[in-house]
């Protein structure tokens, strides 16, 4: 599991992922892991998701097992 914060007040974006990790089902989760409803989908990149951040924001992009 990887948990990513937006410290600096700003818009940003993370790279995500791990070998052996099916980063194309990844769905955007709070911190009690449960689904952001509101989250824009994040992107899928070879090897990794990238999930866009609001200001302050602190997402949990679970990564299930390919």
């Amino acid at each position: 599991m990887v948990r990513v914060y937006e410290a600096h007040g700003g818009r940003a974006c993370v790279r995500a992922g791990a070998d052996g990790f099916a980063a194309g089902r990844a769905v955007l989760t709070d911190p009690l892991e449960r689904p952001l409803a509101d989250a824009e989908p994040p992107r899928e990149v070879e090897g990794g998701v990238v999930p866009a951040l609001r200001p302050f924001q602190m997402v949990t992009p679970p990564l299930p097992r390919a």
